[in-house]
């Protein structure tokens, strides 16, 4: 009897083993893959393009928009007026 309860010792040592490298993959796949939104527009819009391979086009054809508002997006961001300069 005194092997019969050895042999369930160490099969229920090595399930505990599996369960713990089982539930360190998943942390570990978990804080991979699961990344926070990007926040500001250029930065979401950045996130697209890199999920469709680097192309413009493609990313414009998706969200239904013009390619060119998609590099508007990319591109560096626009100044603005100056208050003190005047409008006309």
């Amino acid at each position: 009897m005194g092997g019969w309860k050895r042999l369930t010792d160490d099969a229920l040592q090595a399930a505990r083993t599996r369960a713990k490298i089982m539930d360190g993959l998943a942390r570990a796949e978990r804080a991979l893959f699961t990344r926070p939104t990007p926040k500001s527009a250029r930065a979401q819009m950045k996130f697209l393009r890199t999920r469709e391979k680097g192309s413009t086009k493609t990313l414009a054809e998706r969200l239904g928009v013009f390619r060119k508002t998609v590099e508007r997006y990319l591109g560096p961001p626009r100044s603005r007026r100056s208050a003190s300069r005047p409008l006309w």
